[in-house]
């Protein structure tokens, strides 16, 4: 396995794991959930990925720069420089 695909598989799987550990209060303060939006919160607990997926793309980014915050100094440059 090469360097430049280990490091990709471990951003992958970070990115994953801080995607299914986020919580409701991250989500409505990074504006990627509405404060009133249970069914959004609900469908986000339940199924993190596919929400994720379902996100409109200013969501999205909200919620990838929240995930950002998360990963370790190491890894966030590399989602800076990844093309």
């Amino acid at each position: 396995m090469t360097d430049a695909l280990a490091r990709d598989l471990r951003l992958c799987r970070n990115f994953l794991c801080i995607l299914h550990s986020l919580d409701r209060h991250e989500l409505i303060g990074a504006g990627v959930l509405h404060p009133s939006d249970l069914d959004g919160w609900l469908s986000f607990r339940d199924g993190p990925y596919r929400a994720y997926l379902a996100l409109d793309s200013a969501r999205e980014e909200k919620c990838f720069t929240l995930v950002q915050t998360r990963l370790t100094p190491e890894l966030r440059a590399d989602t800076r420089t990844a093309a």
